[in-house]
């Protein structure tokens, strides 16, 4: 039988899991937005400082024409929703803010160091 640690890993503090709580809320509009209009930087900056804070990040539509952005902190979903590219650039900035104060310093600075 294996350790009962090898199989459950130790999880985050439930801190990560609120990390991004404060962002989302529902917007819901018929406005026709697309990722495909979001500033390169602003997703690649999203993927980058989320996924080096360990949480992962989901891309997606909602039903009514808006942008869904899903942050997947400590296993815990945080769903972020909007129906402008002025307001989910905003967003984006907030989470990239939100997950920076959690990566080691050394991390952050070679994110930094990547960006053109």
């Amino acid at each position: 039988m294996q350790n009962d640690k090898q199989n459950n890993p130790p999880r985050k503090s439930n801190a990560a899991a609120d990390r991004y709580a404060s962002i989302g809320f529902r917007v819901t509009s018929n406005a026709e937005v697309s990722w495909a209009n979001m500033p390169p930087d602003v997703v690649r900056d999203v993927v980058a400082y989320t996924t080096a804070a360990g949480d992962a990040v989901l891309f997606g539509n909602t039903r009514q024409g808006g942008l869904s952005l899903t942050l997947y902190s400590d296993g815990q979903p945080i769903k972020v929703y909007s129906s402008s590219i002025e307001d989910m650039i905003h967003k984006c900035n907030e989470v990239c803010a939100s997950a920076r104060l959690v990566i080691p310093n050394e991390v952050l600075v070679k994110l930094e160091n990547l960006k053109p």
